[in-house]
């Protein structure tokens, strides 16, 4: 019975890990793609700058900034919405 919770263990780690794996390699390609639309910059430049920012302030202030950046997007996507 062990061996059997310990593959689905496994199982669900692996596929949550290719998940964020998959998130996480589109997000500094969508941010640069914005920053390429909104500043007129080249597609490469803008995926180099979010990436380092996206870096830092996560660097910085740690997971207390990465959830404070996530509150300000959901009242700005409500805003958006209104």
């Amino acid at each position: 019975m062990q061996k059997l919770w310990l593959r689905d263990l496994r199982c669900f780690y692996c596929r949550y890990f290719l998940y964020y794996l998959f998130l996480f390699s589109l997000s500094p390609p969508c941010l640069g793609a914005t920053l390429t639309v909104v500043l007129g910059i080249s597609n490469v430049w803008a995926i180099i700058i979010s990436a380092c920012v996206s870096a830092g302030y996560t660097l910085v202030g740690g997971l207390f900034a990465v959830a404070y950046t996530d509150v300000v997007q959901l009242i700005a996507i409500f805003i958006g919405l209104v």
